[in-house]
């Protein structure tokens, strides 16, 4: 099947968004720069923009925050975001909480811009493809591993599953230049990862690993 490319969606318009150039593949993924209703143009993930996991630059939610700006309250206490906000601060700054000692403690800390401002979170979240259901990462984009600074610059929206890839307690492998943990060395080769580990354990290179047949790894073992 033939992938289409980001340059074919130039011109067309997803809800509030009309892709206007083609910026293409970066840390596995296409990106474009769109333009919103309200005339904000910003950078994208392709797949975002198309499924409406972004739908606007995050002008809605500043609409809101501006009409209820008189009462004093954002009103979204209760959103699924205000929780993710609340918990990634606890984690950091708060001694009492049970994960302080594998974030705060080792120094793990919130940006000036989110620290005290939700509205800048909410935002920022709005935009940059959080839907319910996804965790917020701060390891992924980071040049450090783990990451130390929940920011906009290094934060995204990942499933369980992939959050589960940058656990600081991942043992993370580089072979011809590409940084992976083992479950992802796994996922791309299809090996189990009981057999990658038992490989990995017996002193075979990355090459053996990835390309032995599972029939030749048990005959292996029995020689």
């Amino acid at each position: 099947m033939i992938k289409e490319k980001s340059d074919c969606f130039v011109g067309k318009k997803f809800n509030m968004l009309t892709i206007v150039d083609d910026l293409g593949r970066s840390e596995n993924r296409r990106w474009v720069n769109a333009v919103c209703d309200c005339g904000t143009v910003r950078k994208y993930r392709l797949d975002s923009v198309k499924d409406s996991s972004i739908k606007c630059c995050g002008c809605v939610g500043k609409e809101l925050f501006d009409k209820n700006r008189k009462t004093g309250t954002h009103q979204l206490t209760y959103h699924p975001l205000y929780g993710v906000w609340e918990g990634f601060k606890k984690r950091c700054y708060n001694p009492n909480n049970n994960s302080f000692k594998d974030y705060g403690l080792l120094g793990v800390r919130v940006c000036d811009e989110w620290l005290n401002d939700f509205k800048s979170f909410y935002e920022w979240a709005i935009s940059n493809g959080y839907r319910k259901g996804l965790q917020i990462d701060k390891d992924k984009l980071s040049p450090e591993k783990p990451g130390k600074l929940y920011c906009p610059e290094y934060c995204c929206f990942l499933t369980r599953k992939e959050n589960s890839h940058y656990k600081k307690s991942n043992r993370i492998i580089e072979h011809e230049g590409v940084k992976m943990c083992i479950s992802e060395w796994c996922e791309k080769y299809s090996i189990t990862y009981g057999a990658f580990k038992g490989r990995l354990k017996r002193g075979w290179s990355m090459q053996e690993i990835i390309s032995t047949p599972v029939l030749s790894f048990n005959k292996k073992l029995a020689s």
